[in-house]
């Protein structure tokens, strides 16, 4: 009878120690799974720090620096602006100092005038030195001794000699013609006589005759009264083309300036 007496004791010491080890293994599961809570409460600390430093903080800084880049951008504008406004007033000065220039050399303005005693011959030697000069030397040659020339931009100073060069060929048009128009006026009155007119009554040849005619020869009169008219129409011939020349000189002023590049 002990035998069975045994194996009741010992069954009923397993059935004790069941319940401290499923204990201990609940134990162990908990720990394990606290454990496993903080790693991964770590783990998220850790992505949520290196999404910090590593997409926050470079859109941040990328932020603040497309901010500055516009602001750059806007002080570069208007500066841009304002060296383009400047540039413009500089080119003004630079162009009318050489319509200038050339206005008065390519014209003759410059030339001295002869005085009271000059013969014919140096009359006429005067009113040709204009016809006789060409005009796109004359003003290239001017355009070198520009002041300021130099702080043009090269392509303002490509275009402007372009532009000088169809100036003169058109005028050099003009000039070839009043040259011809001068030295063959007196061929051309002597063929018809009715190209010449008649002086106004407040010229000089109308108040000379007025007050000497009536003491002159017939034939001087007609005489001084012919010569008078072909001074009178040679002078026009020059005046008429100094003026025209003058015109397209000054047609520079009304130039469309090619834009520059902006860069942007």
């Amino acid at each position: 009878m002990r035998k069975p007496v045994r194996q009741l004791t010992i069954r009923k010491r397993s059935l004790r120690s069941r319940p401290k080890t499923l204990k201990s293994e609940v134990y162990r599961i908990d720990l394990l799974l606290s454990r496993l809570s903080h790693l991964s409460q770590l783990g998220l600390l850790l992505l949520a720090a290196f999404g910090y430093f590593y997409t926050v903080i470079p859109l941040y800084q990328k932020a603040i620096l497309d901010e500055e880049i516009a602001k750059k951008e806007v002080e570069l504008k208007a500066t841009r602006k304002a060296l383009g406004e400047s540039y413009g007033k500089l080119r003004r000065f630079v162009i009318k100092g050489f319509i200038f220039s050339a206005g008065a050399k390519c014209t003759g303005l410059l030339t001295r005038p002869l005085g009271p005693g000059a013969s014919e011959e140096e009359i006429n030697a005067d009113r040709r030195a204009v016809l006789t000069q060409e005009v796109p030397p004359c003003l290239l040659t001017q355009l070198d001794k520009t002041y300021e020339i130099d702080s043009l931009t090269k392509s303002d100073r490509a275009f402007l000699v372009t532009q000088l060069n169809l100036i003169g060929q058109e005028s050099e048009k003009l000039r070839k013609s009043a040259l011809e128009q001068y030295d063959t006026l007196r061929s051309r009155v002597s063929a018809d006589p009715n190209l010449l007119k008649p002086p106004g009554a407040e010229s000089f040849t109308s108040q000379f005759l007025k007050e000497l005619g009536p003491y002159l020869s017939p034939r001087a009169y007609d005489e001084f009264y012919r010569k008078n008219q072909i001074d009178s129409a040679l002078w026009d011939i020059t005046v008429h083309y100094k003026s025209q020349l003058q015109q397209q000189i000054m047609s520079i002023n009304k130039l469309q300036w090619p834009q520059e590049p902006s860069g942007e």
